[in-house]
């Protein structure tokens, strides 16, 4: 496992707990070894890391505010600049960080939430942090974690959850209020769900039948045109993107989308 970038919480895993800002070592603008050989899967989110190891075991270093990093210590403070292992499970799966609230999917299909809760995006009916993994009921595939924060889920079923802070209709509910904050998951119609990525204010998704659907924020300030829908309306339900269907992966960040097609092309 390599990393590179800002070490502002002691992120980068490197053993060097930088201040922020001030002095210390605080990046590392090459590849840089975290030691073992044995990792898994890794994923960044808002000065933290997460990664599993191929033993099955789940481990997670950086900034621990709103005891976001799972490790039963409260403390904002307390951030750790090298890997730390969260529990003793040996059956982890899918690690999935987001800004100050974190995921993780086990090989049974559950799934796992910690971190801030003020926004509901920890799924358990309330806005309490969590400073240690605790179950959402049902069986997932993939989960994704917008950055506001709120969250996207598709279950082994098909279906597709969204949970968290909904103020631009990035939920999917057809309803964009900056009051939505929803703290249980809550299904959007359909049952044919590919895969779905959570952004910062727009949400993208594809389904089995290869289409593309997009839905949240889109004017932003009246210039973006996020959901590719060749307009700048905001939109609090899914929205059909064109009439392909050979869409594959859809994905976004702050204020833009792109997606995979699955056809080839030839030039």
């Amino acid at each position: 496992l390599w990393i590179w970038g800002w070490n502002s919480a002691g992120q980068l895993g490197l053993n060097q707990t930088a201040s922020w800002p001030g002095s210390g070592d605080h990046r590392a603008s090459s590849p840089t070894q975290i030691p073992g050989v044995n990792w898994s899967k890794a994923t960044c989110g808002y000065r933290q890391t997460m990664a599993t190891k191929t033993d099955g075991t789940l481990w997670i270093w950086g900034s621990n505010s709103d005891a976001s990093l799972g490790l039963n210590e409260s403390s904002s403070l307390d951030r750790k600049s090298s890997p730390c292992q969260i529990g003793t499970d040996t059956d982890w799966s899918d690690p999935v960080c987001g800004r100050d609230v974190n995921a993780a999917i086990k090989t049974n299909g559950t799934l796992w939430m910690w971190g801030r809760g003020h926004d509901g995006a920890t799924g358990q009916n309330n806005r309490t942090d969590l400073s240690s993994p605790k179950q959402v009921p049902g069986r997932w595939t993939a989960i994704s974690i917008g950055t506001q924060p709120y969250v996207l889920a598709i279950k082994t079923d098909g279906t597709l959850w969204s949970w968290g802070n909904g103020k631009r209709g990035q939920l999917g509910h057809n309803v964009g209020s900056s009051n939505l904050l929803l703290s249980s998951p809550t299904q959007i119609a359909g049952t044919n769900w590919n895969q779905a990525v959570a952004a910062e204010y727009q949400s993208q998704a594809t389904k089995t039948d290869g289409t593309m659907w997009t839905w949240g924020d889109n004017p932003n300030s009246g210039s973006y045109g996020a959901l590719g829908l060749n307009d700048l309306t905001q939109r609090s339900s899914p929205t059909q993107v064109g009439t392909d269907t050979d869409w594959d992966t859809a994905s976004g960040g702050g204020g833009f989308g792109m997606a995979f097609k699955s056809t080839s092309i030839n030039n």
